[in-house]
């Protein structure tokens, strides 16, 4: 860094509530059945739905893999953390 220079602050990113819902109703899966199969609360996924909080890196990661096993069983394309944020 050159003197003068300051570092950017970059916010860390959130995941997008509509993508995390979308990708939700997309792959045809309820709250609830989400909520069996990660073990994530249907109430916290409520939350992250409408924005009243945001899920932790390895929360998001538990909803990828079980869109993508779904997605994959499917013949669909799977998707990624970074299409969630």
């Amino acid at each position: 860094m050159n003197k003068g220079d300051y570092p950017i602050y970059m916010p860390p990113r959130k995941p997008s509530t509509n993508k995390i819902r979308l990708a939700r109703e997309q792959a045809r899966i309820s709250r609830a059945e989400m909520s069996r199969r990660t073990g994530i609360l249907t109430h916290t996924l409520e939350t992250w739905e409408n924005g009243s909080s945001n899920p932790a890196a390895s929360q998001l990661k538990k909803v990828v893999i079980v869109l993508n096993e779904i997605y994959f069983a499917r013949g669909q394309a799977i998707i990624t953390i970074d299409e969630l944020v």
